[in-house]
């Protein structure tokens, strides 16, 4: 690799895991710029580069992070399965919802999200809330065996979700 686009691409990929590892409180937010457009667009500036060159490196980031994820989600189940704690049927409900959240996250409509009140937001999570827990049950799990398995993550009861 040239060593005029090392540091580059490297602060590039660090800021990339950062960004990417890090929550972002949509409803709190006082500008509706993306967070990650920002970022790629202040790389590309910074050091010189085309901003869809920046981009491509950070989408490559990110998706490379959610497929070691995903192998790190499906091998913490093979092993709750060996070790008992959970059936391969549910080992399997538990893939699929983890795909399906993934797939509704993506789908948020983060203006509508940051438009609500706070109640409208608050009902909002408590609808999400209810609706997770509707479907563990139905699939004889319980959250304490989910949380035990770090699968479900919650923020002092402020709601939980697939990692």
């Amino acid at each position: 690799m040239n060593k005029k686009y090392f540091v580059p691409v490297g602060a590039i990929a660090f800021a990339s895991i950062v960004m990417l590892g890090a929550t972002v409180s949509f409803a709190q937010a006082t500008t509706t710029t993306n967070p990650e457009t920002t970022l790629v667009q202040r790389i590309a500036q910074k050091f010189g580069l085309e901003e869809e060159k920046v981009q491509a490196v950070v989408d490559e980031v990110h998706t490379e992070r959610h497929a070691q994820m995903q192998k790190n989600l499906e091998a913490k189940l093979t092993q709750a399965v060996v070790n008992g704690k959970i059936t391969e049927g549910q080992k399997a409900a538990i893939v699929a919802k983890s795909t399906e959240m993934k797939a509704k996250k993506a789908d948020i409509n983060r203006e509508a999200f940051r438009n609500m009140t706070e109640d409208e937001r608050k009902a909002h999570k408590d609808a999400k809330e209810a609706e997770l827990k509707t479907w563990v049950e139905s699939n004889g799990l319980s959250l304490e065996t989910l949380k035990d398995l770090m699968i479900f993550k919650g923020h002092k009861g402020a709601g939980m979700r697939m990692h």
